[in-house]
This record gives structure tokens, C-alpha cells and sequence, in this order.
């Protein structure tokens, strides 16, 4: 395994550790140091002797792999957390970023292991259509999930209503919408379900207003 790759996975890790306390998406960080774990088994497994190991082919192809995701999430908590933190950016574009970054880190991996992943799925129709339909679910959630940040109707720290469940929007992602209950619960609603059906969005005057009620009606003496 390329010696020079380790100090790209020393930066990265180096980059990580800065970004933790500026960063807004934790998961994505975690997540990035995730990917330099794996590097590590890889590289790793790269020093042990040669006829006890693998082709050293592969795990050159999949280290480098590991490496380039970690990359990919590094890349969307700097653009979208640091530089871009006073822009008003669509967080589903950070989520595309990710998708095309891991798309394109797969092909590259299944192009160095000698696969001809192009051909593959433009000679495949039936393939394609069959991808389609399992990804039918995820696909409406995406295109939900852009509807809302396109409307910004849904915001974190509304109180929402949707079906039979309810609570505070905690975020709003790419497929899902995080809410959490009065009784301190996480609900997790599919976007497609917000577009979908009617959603009750309580005012804050009116959150406000009730929690105050509350307050009062608690402190009071019986």
C-alpha cells in the first residue's frame, strides 16, 4: 500500500479534529473518522507479509476508497458548516454532494479492481429498471425532502402534526424529517409522508402562549 497515503489519512484525521468544534453535522465528522478507522485495518493488513495477506491490489483499491469517502464528508462539513455558514444553502445540496461523491468513489473502486461498472449499467436496462423500483421509496422521500427545503415551510423548532404522530422539528434532512415528542421521544417522519398528506404547523405565538399557561397553571399554589 502507498506510503503517501498515510499522511493524506493523517491530515484528514488532523482536519477532522479541528473541525469538531465549529462543525454543525457531528454524524458527518463522526462518520468521516469511521471511514480513516477502516483505512487504518487496510493499511494494516497492507504490512503483513505477502504470501500470508490477499492481492495487495485490493486493498490498495479499497483503502484508497475508505480514504476518498472520509474526503467526500470532510469536504460537505467545510463547504456547507465553515464556508458557507451565513449563506442560506439548501441542506439538500450538502446531502447531493455526499451521494455524487460516493458515487463517484464507487466507480473508481470497481474501475481499479478491472470492472467495467459503465458498462454495466448502460447495457443493463433490465437492472436499471429493477434499481428503479426498489429505489422508488427513496427516491419520492429525496424528492420531498428537496420540496421542503425548496418551500422552507417546515423549520426546526416548529411543532408539526402529521398523521398520527407529532412533535418538534428537531431537522430536516434529504429523507427524513426528525421530530421529537412531548413525551421526549424521536420520531422519524419520511418526507414523502409531509408532502403527501396534510401537515399542522402550530404557530410559535401559539406554542408560546400555551407554554406559558403551563407554567403558570404548575407554579400555582392548590
Amino acid at each position: 500500500m502507498h506510503e503517501s497515503l498515510a499522511w493524506f489519512a493523517l491530515a484528514f484525521l488532523i482536519f477532522t479534529v479541528a473541525l469538531w468544534k465549529p462543525a454543525v453535522e457531528k454524524t458527518r465528522l463522526r462518520t468521516a473518522a469511521g471511514f480513516l478507522a477502516f483505512w487504518a485495518i487496510t493499511w494494516v493488513f497492507g504490512h503483513i507479509p505477502v504470501h500470508l495477506r490477499p492481492a495487495d491490489r485490493v486493498f490498495q483499491a479499497i483503502g484508497f476508497a475508505f480514504l476518498a469517502l472520509a474526503a467526500v464528508q470532510l469536504a460537505a462539513v467545510f463547504i456547507f458548516d465553515i464556508a458557507l455558514r451565513r449563506v442560506h444553502v439548501p441542506r439538500f445540496l450538502s446531502e447531493m454532494l455526499v451521494v455524487a461523491g460516493y458515487v463517484a468513489t464507487l466507480f473508481h473502486l470497481l474501475n481499479r479492481l478491472g470492472v467495467d461498472a459503465t458498462g454495466i449499467f448502460a447495457t443493463s436496462a433490465v437492472a436499471t429498471a429493477v434499481i428503479g423500483l426498489a429505489l422508488q421509496d427513496m427516491l419520492s422521500n429525496i424528492a420531498g425532502g428537496i420540496a421542503l427545503e425548496l418551500e422552507n415551510e417546515i423549520r426546526p423548532g416548529d411543532f408539526i402534526t402529521a398523521g398520527d404522530a407529532s412533535g418538534w422539528v428537531q431537522h430536516v434532512r434529504l429523507r427524513h424529517t426528525a421530530a421529537t415528542t412531548r413525551d421526549g421521544d424521536t420520531v422519524i417522519l419520511p418526507n414523502s409522508l409531509l408532502t403527501r398528506s396534510a401537515v399542522n404547523i402550530r404557530s410559535r405565538r401559539h406554542l408560546s402562549f400555551c407554554r406559558s399557561r403551563c407554567l403558570t397553571r404548575s407554579t400555582r399554589k392548590p
